[in-house]
């Protein structure tokens, strides 16, 4: 009976544990979906405001989208009448040549064919009325001049309608690339002005994203905490009011002591160099001081040259002659007898000259 009662008490004591182990998830789960319940309803509250947004840059990035298309299309048009108009260019230049080479060397009728080749007569379409002036002029063209070749007066003619098909063509052409050039200009323009609006619609979809994002951090959150995880500790006891207390990670924690340290050591090594800093400036400072006095000495210097030598000197010089005066008053010695030795030296070779003349002078009388 005893022990049917002790199992019972475990028993109990197991599914009191076990209840208690239960409220504290359920109320961790209540806790949990209210926040996530304010979350929900931050995120709709945005929601609308992102949609509209969201929508506003779809619209510019297609419209961006449809424009660079455009201006693609258009460019390769472009690009196609440019080389259109250079081959039309290059046939007129052919043309040109070919009417010169008809004309041959020493033509006496050059100047008038080259006038009807080059004549520029109003074409008028089929369906409209033709006036007498223009009936006169064309009949005056296409009269051959005597004397001129009849087959090279109408290949003038023939080649006269081919370049002003040539020449309407190239009008036709350019006017296209006008066209296409202006509508390439525009879409340009209009390029740049939807990237700027899709550039302020980003602009203002990212600041709404920060400030849902600063909403979310606001939204308080439980964290369970044991007793020995607490370290808000007033006179020895944990205040009941823990609203000043601040949650950190452990590793955060300890990662902040290190920087203490880090910081500590780093202070230190800027003191160290504060200190070599002032002894360097002292340095400077006394560097400063010697240029001063070193230009104070070359004045007085160069006042004592001025009144002592009526010049500046070169005082190293100066100081080598005062070093060598005694090898100087040698060599100047050796000069002067040098000289006098050369001088008794002449005057014995003059002697012996004047003996060997007398003895010759002898001889000669023997």
């Amino acid at each position: 009976m005893e022990s049917s009662v002790w199992q019972f008490d475990a028993e109990l004591v197991q599914l009191h544990h076990q209840k208690l182990l239960l409220d504290w998830q359920l109320k961790q789960a209540d806790l949990r979906e209210l926040t996530l319940y304010q979350e929900l309803l931050l995120l709709k509250e945005f929601e609308r405001r992102e949609g509209s947004m969201q929508e506003n840059l779809s619209v510019r990035t297609k419209e961006e989208i449809s424009i660079t298309s455009k201006l693609e299309e258009y460019n390769e048009q472009l690009e196609v009448k440019r080389a259109d108009i250079v081959k039309l260019q290059e046939r007129e230049k052919a043309l040109h040549a070919a009417f010169y080479a008809s004309l041959g060397e020493e033509n006496k009728f050059e100047e008038f064919l080259t006038k009807v080749f080059k004549k520029k007569i109003k074409r008028v379409k089929k369906k409209e009325p033709t006036g007498n002036e223009d009936e006169g002029g064309a009949a005056l063209d296409n009269v051959c001049p005597p004397g001129c070749v009849p087959a090279l007066f109408e290949n003038t003619l023939q080649l006269r309608e081919r370049r002003m098909d040539l020449e309407e063509l190239l009008v036709e052409e350019k006017k296209s690339a006008e066209i296409l050039r202006k509508e390439c200009t525009m879409l340009v323009k209009k390029e740049k002005s939807v990237k700027s609006s899709q550039k302020a619609a980003e602009d203002d979809l990212e600041l709404v994203n920060r400030e849902k994002q600063q909403k979310i951090n606001e939204l308080d959150v439980v964290v369970p905490l044991r007793l020995h995880q607490i370290m808000f500790v007033v006179k020895g006891s944990v205040p009941s009011d823990q609203s000043p207390a601040l949650v950190l990670d452990m590793t955060e924690l300890t990662r902040l002591q290190d920087r203490i340290k880090q910081l500590q050591e780093e202070n230190s090594q800027q003191k160290d160099l504060h200190i070599d800093a002032r002894k360097q400036y002292g340095l400077t400072h006394d560097r400063k001081d010697m240029k001063v006095k070193i230009k104070v000495l070359e004045k007085q210097c160069h006042e004592l040259m001025m009144k002592k030598f009526g010049r500046e000197v070169d005082l190293e010089a100066l100081q080598t002659l005062s070093g060598n005066r005694r090898l100087e008053e040698l060599k100047q010695e050796k000069l002067l007898r040098e000289a006098a030795y050369a001088k008794e030296i002449k005057q014995w070779d003059a002697k012996n000259r004047e003996l060997e003349r007398k003895i010759k002078a002898i001889q000669r009388k023997m």
